[in-house]
């Protein structure tokens, strides 16, 4: 019997279980692009459609649970302007990644005084403890793994 409906597979981002883990991060080697939470790739259903998979790399950064709906449906659609945003989106966080190696190794700020850097502009408002502490850990996450592909130590 035919049937209306696409094929579907498991999620090649979550492997199926609609929410993205520690374990799914590192396979997709995005340490230091994402968090755990909800599946953006299949919207937290664990399936998506077969063809979507050879048109949308699971691993694209730009593509979270944040993105617009329009954004979205037309990043699934392959559209190229979209793709050329995603992947500059992608550049742009490891330039971000490159720029705090950088102030660490050659400027030997301490990741305090990375972030206070980065937050200069917002000190005026006063940036809430929480979201600084936040910057601070992301900050050690980027030394720490810098740490480990330069030196193979922790």
């Amino acid at each position: 019997m035919f049937s209306i409906f696409k094929p579907k597979a498991e999620c090649p981002r979550c492997l199926g279980k609609g929410h993205v883990d520690m374990g799914d991060i590192t396979r997709l080697g995005k340490e230091l692009k994402w968090l755990p939470g909800p599946c953006a790739y299949c919207g937290g259903k664990g399936k998506v459609k077969a063809q979507m998979i050879s048109r949308v790399n699971p691993g694209i950064t730009y593509l979270t649970t944040d993105l617009e709906k329009d954004e979205r449906q037309r990043l699934l659609n392959g559209e190229e302007e979209v793709l050329e945003r995603a992947a500059y989106n992608d550049s742009q966080y490891d330039v971000f990644i490159k720029q705090i190696e950088y102030l660490y190794y050659m400027g030997r700020m301490d990741a305090e005084t990375i972030t206070d850097f980065y937050l200069i502009s917002r000190y005026a408002e006063e940036v809430p403890v929480e979201e600084k502490l936040e910057f601070i850990e992301y900050v050690e996450k980027v030394i720490e793994k810098s740490r480990e592909d330069r030196f193979g130590t922790r």
